[in-house]
């Protein structure tokens, strides 16, 4: 986590090799989903910079940030 306010926010615990899989896309899950991050409507999309700073690993995952 980068600690900046575009990034996830912490977890309240420790990511384990047990639950690591389900704790990452909980994660993602909310961070996507969360208001104060990402703003998207069908007219608009206010998205966090993190899709900027790292828009190769969405490309590479989805294809696009907007795939993704």
């Amino acid at each position: 986590n980068c600690a900046s306010v575009s990034c996830p926010p912490l977890r309240r615990e420790a990511y384990t090799a047990a639950k690591l899989d389900k704790q990452l896309d909980d994660a993602m899950r909310r961070f996507v989903n969360d208001p104060t991050r990402n703003r998207i409507t069908a007219q608009k999309a206010e998205v966090s910079e993190i899709f900027k700073w790292f828009d190769g690993d969405f490309k590479r995952d989805a294809g696009s940030v907007r795939a993704y």
